[in-house]
């Protein structure tokens, strides 16, 4: 079923794919963006307050192009380190490797957190990696020397 049309200059709440979304045409130009959330009665009545701030906005002249002031806020999300990943990563190969193996990784862990510290692992980009990878080199070439 199609939604019916909005009366010009007003911000229509929609739900599609079981999200709700605000739609709207201003000075010939179209805009929506999803809110983000499902199409519950609380979420619903918050789009709803959205939708007459942009209103009113358009209204008085104060309309915001960018919609970044109607964007619904995200929550800050704590990056994972790559200590945090790695880490991970051994508690699932805990299952399946020897002793032997998993000591391995325990010690690439201590180097790990040598060089990145508490580095996102979402920073990490092919500079450092070839960075880390030199450093891992040094260590072994000075180990082998004192053997």
């Amino acid at each position: 079923m199609v939604a019916p049309q909005a009366k010009r200059g007003t911000v229509r709440v929609e739900g599609f794919r079981g999200m709700l979304r605000l739609r709207w045409s201003f000075h010939g130009d179209r805009y929506g963006f999803s809110m983000g959330v499902s199409g519950t009665e609380v979420n619903r009545t918050v789009a709803e307050g959205k939708a007459r701030v942009i209103q009113g906005d358009m209204g008085t002249g104060n309309f915001d192009k960018t919609l970044a002031k109607y964007r619904p806020m995200t929550a800050a999300v704590t990056p994972v380190t790559v200590i945090d990943l790695f880490q991970k990563f051994q508690q699932h190969k805990e299952k399946t490797l020897y002793k032997q193996s998993l000591a391995k990784y325990k010690a690439l862990h201590k180097l790990l957190q040598d060089f990145f510290k508490n580095k996102a692992a979402s920073k990490v980009d092919i500079p450092t990696a070839e960075n880390f990878r030199d450093y891992l080199c040094k260590g072994f070439t000075e180990l082998q020397r004192l053997l």
